[in-house]
């Protein structure tokens, strides 16, 4: 059996950008996250959440407890095939809409090993995400469906430009994504996204910084093109 090992992150965010919809305006937010793996091989438990700098924005704040999986198979082979996927109940807690919650299922596939180079990784995927959600808590209003995206990513290892560092990488990619009528977004490829960033290890955390891109072609998820940025410091004890 597995010992257990906790990842804690604190990520610093100019926005807050979920499901292509923005939460909360053009705010920066807290992602404050803990996540416990257990003996059971690939199976997490993690909390997280999304909590306004600006706390006259509180009703915006958003928790959510979540179960995960993650198993590659065929890992030493160039077809090695990532199975992911969580269970997630989120919540509004101070929301001025009543019953602000819900539950998220989440299952996709990565492939991780295309590329046969140990300083780099491409990574086609694809995800679909499910909402169980009802209007204001009436059973009568019902209002869940799915968001699937394709995604593209480019990893690849740098040379170790600040003294002391462990190992850094830099990161490109994008997504494509259709909604089929969750939140009561009227059906059709959505937005899309881009995003670049780097990831440095060192003294035994990881830091990380992202900027992204978004292109809204649907009102209903957002009537405008986006951008934000993301740095993040996590610690695996």
């Amino acid at each position: 059996m597995l010992a257990a090992a906790l990842t804690t992150q604190i990520a610093l965010a100019s926005k807050y950008i979920t499901d292509g919809f923005k939460i909360g305006g053009d705010n920066p937010v807290w992602h404050l996250s803990a996540e416990l793996a257990t003996p059971l091989d690939g199976i997490s438990l993690q909390f997280w959440s999304a909590l306004q700098v600006n706390r006259a924005n509180q009703s915006y704040d958003e928790l959510d407890a979540m179960v995960r999986y993650a198993h590659t198979f065929l890992g030493d082979k160039r077809l090695a095939v990532n199975v992911h996927g969580f269970a997630d109940y989120w919540v509004y807690p101070k929301a001025t809409v009543p019953s602000l919650r819900g539950n998220k299922l989440q299952a996709g596939v990565s492939l991780t090993n295309l590329l046969d180079s140990p300083q780099s990784w491409l990574v086609p995927s694809y995800n679909v995400f499910y909402w169980l959600y009802w209007d204001r808590g009436q059973r009568t209003s019902y209002q869940g469906g799915a968001r699937h995206e394709l995604g593209l990513q480019y990893i690849r290892t740098l040379p170790r430009l600040i003294p002391g560092t462990d190992a850094q990488s830099a990161a490109v990619g994008g997504t494509l994504n259709y909604n089929d009528g969750a939140f009561r977004v009227r059906p059709g490829w959505t937005h899309s996204t881009a995003h670049v960033g780097t990831t440095v290890s060192a003294w035994g955390c990881q830091f990380s910084l992202s900027v992204d891109r978004q292109w809204s072609y649907e009102p209903s998820v957002n009537p405008e093109n986006e951008l934000w940025s993301t740095f993040s410091f996590s610690k695996t004890f």
